[in-house]
């Protein structure tokens, strides 16, 4: 590690290299990518790429120029215990570095199987407060810089204080919610908040604390991190719908739902598409005969909204025959789909749309984001879609896909691209069926016949990582280093015989 390390730090005369590490369990280790986009082996300045700052401190997978640290004055904290110093010390390194390179590849391996360590105590309540008090003020003696990592420091800080909240106990949630309330008013009124750099869940709780207030806060989230996405995220202002989408033919987009025992899930799928910011879309619904109240649930989700129709399988036949029927009755201009237990973004049809048409591209491939069930699926199982090369031009299917092959960076998932349904027609192009991974060759012919490809890179599809999911006649197994656990669309449930 630290021959490659030193390697990069002195080619590219650095103050600071880093790499990704593994997140190292008693029975398995996982793949941590704490620094996927922002770039490899490329030096840059953290102040031109501010959001570096909210990555995991991750202190020992990283080299710092002595002189530096020195003539800075980066120091650590000199407080009892493992006390989250290295919270304050990498914001500061961070700070400080004018020139820092990242390695893709983990070459550390963190220990994570020690549940007595004392930085898992409860008792010390405001000592990242501190931690993070110390890097501000060292911010701020930097005002040259301060301007670019003001926003996303405070992003970076409301991420620690939600982390902190869930782990202090409950009878403290009061007096630390006002400090939170207190310290992002402050932001607010000068300024600094730009609530649009927040995900969509940390958007809307630091949203409902400003203006519900402390009490209010601990009121609704007594327990920790909430599990409220869908009634949050879709409960924003929304902008006018296709505002900035050209015209076109109606509908833009059909998309394609395959669903087989996705009764726990539909809603959450369904609900994200009716949030979408631009509304000019069919949905259909396939259902492939399920067992559980997956018909009785899409039902009464579409009831009241005709862009929504359900069509019902005769047979059990797979998802590659599920979609292939919604292909058929499909009347948009463009098609794409999403799985049953997976989510849109809820711009995410205002984006690809209104680059599709001023671009006129036959398809559009777009970027991704894992989200988990619980805290299990977070333990065993990763899926990581940063870190691609952005590509605005228009190009052949076969040249974006040679783009990305090169660069190690593409991905099959035939969820992640939104193609023109006259390509489909025109070339015959379906999935295959009764096969698991079919949306592989639906991918791969697309880019055969596409003339006009390009690339979204924007985390516009949420993907539900679970660490448990049924297959072949309900056996239960536990997915463990996989990529992808199963393909969705039948919510990873039985699959018909290959």
């Amino acid at each position: 590690m630290f021959d490659k390390l030193y390697k990069a730090a002195k080619k590219h005369n650095c103050d600071l290299v880093k790499c990704n590490y593994y997140r190292t369990y008693e029975d398995h280790e996982e793949p941590e990518w704490n620094l996927h986009g922002y770039g490899y082996d490329t030096p840059f300045d953290p102040a031109e790429k501010p959001r570096v700052i909210c990555t995991v401190p991750s202190i020992w997978a990283a080299l710092y120029r002595r002189s530096m640290l020195v003539g800075e004055g980066v120091r650590f904290r000199e407080t009892p215990g493992a006390a989250f110093q290295d919270t304050g010390f990498t914001l500061k390194a961070w700070f400080a570095a004018k020139r820092c390179v990242l390695l893709r590849r983990p070459l550390l391996h963190y220990r994570m199987d020690n549940p007595g360590s004392s930085s898992k105590t409860t008792d010390k309540v405001y000592t990242v407060c501190d931690e993070l008090d110390s890097a501000e003020q060292f911010m701020r003696e930097r005002p040259m810089r301060a301007g670019a990592f003001a926003p996303w420091f405070h992003v970076g800080k409301w991420g620690k204080y939600r982390w902190n909240y869930d782990r202090i106990a409950s009878e403290l949630h009061g007096e630390f919610a006002q400090r939170m309330y207190d310290e992002f008013s402050a932001a607010r009124d000068a300024g600094e908040l730009d609530l649009s750099l927040f995900a969509d869940i940390s958007r809307c709780q630091i949203a409902y604390l400003l203006d519900a207030g402390p009490e209010a806060f601990v009121e609704r989230y007594p327990d920790g991190y909430p599990d409220d996405w869908q009634e949050d995220a879709f409960a924003k202002e929304a902008p006018a719908a296709g505002a900035a989408v050209p015209e076109g033919p109606s509908p833009a987009v059909t998309i394609m739902v395959a669903c087989y025992n996705c009764e726990s899930f539909i809603n959450e799928c369904l609900d994200s598409l009716k949030a979408q910011t631009y509304g000019d879309f069919e949905a259909i619904v396939v259902d492939d005969c399920s067992t559980d109240g997956s018909v009785e649930a899409v039902r009464a989700a579409i009831a009241a909204d005709d862009r929504f129709s359900l069509v019902q399988l005769a047979e059990n036949s797979g998802p590659g025959a599920a979609r292939n029927a919604a292909i058929e009755r499909s009347r948009g201009e463009y098609i794409m789909y999403v799985d049953a237990d997976d989510r849109l973004a809820v711009d995410a049809l205002e984006k690809l749309i209104g680059r599709a048409r001023r671009q006129n591209l036959d398809e559009l491939y777009f970027g991704a984001q894992s989200f988990f069930e619980d805290t299990a699926a977070m333990a065993v199982m990763y899926e990581d879609f940063g870190g691609r090369a952005s590509f605005d031009g228009v190009v052949t299917g076969k040249e974006l896909f040679t783009f990305f092959s090169d660069r190690g960076q593409y991905f099959t998932q035939g969820a992640l691209r939104m193609v023109r349904r006259e390509l489909l027609m025109k070339w015959c192009i379906r999935f295959p069926e009764r096969i698991i991974h079919e949306d592989v060759m639906y991918g791969f012919k697309i880019l055969v016949h596409s003339e006009r490809s390009s690339f979204l890179n924007e985390p516009l599809y949420l993907r539900r990582q679970r660490a448990g999911f049924s297959v072949g006649g309900g056996r239960r197994v536990r997915a463990r280093r996989v990529r992808r656990a199963a393909p969705c669309g039948h919510a990873r449930g039985r699959r018909p015989a290959a």
